[in-house]
């Protein structure tokens, strides 16, 4: 029973996430607009828990996010996947540290394979 309120926490502060960055990153000028917020707090999440629990959360975070997109369906969710797959294996294999700038390196790139995925599966 202890793991209930954890599941009921991990889902509201996973919506949270999901309207931050709906609500937010619409509204960024240009740069700042193609950051993607999920990608971003997940990979800090990812170095915060050091699990691969945040690889599954990613599928319900990329088919909500598929709601709200004009690309075709099962882009997003597929280049939000496989990004925080490839965040997650540079992760276990080559950071070894759990600082600041390892936590940025990572969260650039998520965001650029992220693009990357995306504009090749379009």
């Amino acid at each position: 029973m202890t793991r209930l309120p954890r599941v009921i926490v991990t889902l509201l502060l996973s919506l949270l996430v999901l309207a931050a960055h709906l609500a937010v990153v619409y509204f960024l000028p240009w740069p700042w607009n193609l950051l993607n917020l999920v990608m971003v707090v997940l990979t800090i999440v990812l170095i915060g828990w050091d699990t691969r629990a945040v690889v599954w959360l990613m599928f319900p975070f990329g088919f909500l996010l598929e709601q709200s997109s004009a690309e075709p369906f099962g882009v997003m969710l597929i280049a939000t996947v496989l990004s925080i797959t490839i965040v997650y294996a540079i992760y276990r294999r080559l950071i070894t540290n759990r600082s600041w700038y390892s936590a940025l390196l990572l969260a650039i790139v998520a965001v650029l394979s992220y693009r990357l995925i995306a504009a090749l599966l379009i």
